[in-house]
């Protein structure tokens, strides 16, 4: 639900700075004059081995979570029957076996792969041959809405039942990093060579992006006031944890900007980024600063302040 509009006007220099001391300093430069005002952590990166068009549709839920995996580790992955993405983003390989056959399929380290859930219809065994604990991040698309949180997406209990193999939680510890059901059906495509980034962020009050381009994204909001603007004259306020479209030519426009529209509380929110460059440094954000919108009157700095 898109919460009321209000009208609120530009900060003072010195309540601006004030706000921005509740962040502290990023921790590098989003852009020219931007050090300040917000802090982001990247999860982790990986680069995807397989094409694939993903759709999340409107209602559902996307999960995203990271794993933990001990040596030695053997046992059923998340029998989720909709689509994920899998990145191996610390540690060494990990060893998957459809249906607990005999032909083995390594997600290596610094990858990332595509499972479509129902093509497993007796699941994955999934080992950690290794000496190394392993770390992988994974987002689910079209998890049951009435889930609950940090819940480990294992779908119907009839597709456990009838899986190969059965869960370990000896040696495997999660944790979620966020969930929301997508607001709108979200299109979150990949490319193979290209890679997915997983990046949290801390935005000070009355804090703006300015007009910026970015790969596919999507975002689920945690806590806050974030306002998005699409375009010159159309915004749309984020809800807590629910997930939202935030990729190239959604909504019809080419860019956005977005605003911390509270001037007493910070805003958090996760975003999951696809198709990003390869060549990149750790915590880079894969973002490019652009003009206002055709029409718009000003940069969009003061040509909507509410």
């Amino acid at each position: 639900m898109r919460k009321s509009q209000r009208h609120i006007a530009l900060l003072g220099i010195a309540a601006l700075a004030t706000s921005l001391l509740g962040v502290g300093a990023a921790k590098a430069a989003f852009g020219p004059g931007e050090a300040y005002g917000f802090t982001w952590t990247e999860w982790g990166s990986a680069e995807m081995t397989q094409s694939v068009k993903i759709l999340a549709h409107q209602g559902k839920s996307l999960v995203t979570q990271r794993y933990i995996i001990q040596p030695g580790w053997d046992g059923l992955w998340p029998t989720h029957q909709g689509p994920s993405v899998v990145l191996n983003v610390l540690g060494g390989n990990l060893n998957t076996y459809d249906a607990c056959g005999a032909d083995m399929v390594p997600w290596e380290h610094g990858k990332g792969y595509y499972v479509e859930g129902d093509q497993h219809p007796h699941g994955i065994r999934v080992t950690n041959p290794g000496s190394e604990t392993v770390q992988v991040i994974v987002s689910y698309i079209d998890v049951n809405p009435n889930d609950a949180f940090n819940t480990i997406p294992w779908g119907d209990p009839a597709n456990v039942r009838a899986a190969c193999t059965a869960p370990n939680d000896k040696g495997f510890k999660h944790h979620e990093y966020g969930r929301g059901p997508a607001a709108t059906d979200i299109p979150w495509d990949q490319e193979a060579g290209t890679m997915d980034i997983a990046m949290d962020w801390m935005v000070a009050p009355r804090w703006q992006f300015v007009w910026h381009t970015h790969p596919p994204t999507f975002i689920t909001n945690f806590r806050g006031s974030l306002r998005e603007y699409i375009g010159c004259d159309l915004t749309l306020d984020w809800d807590q944890d629910v997930t939202y479209l935030h990729s190239p030519g959604a909504y019809n426009r080419p860019q956005e900007r977005a605003r911390n529209i509270s001037y007493t509380d910070n805003s958090e929110f996760m975003t999951m980024f696809s198709k990003a460059p390869k060549t990149r440094t750790r915590g880079q954000i894969p973002v490019e600063f652009t003009a206002p919108p055709n029409g718009c009157l000003g940069d969009g700095t003061a040509t909507r302040t509410d």
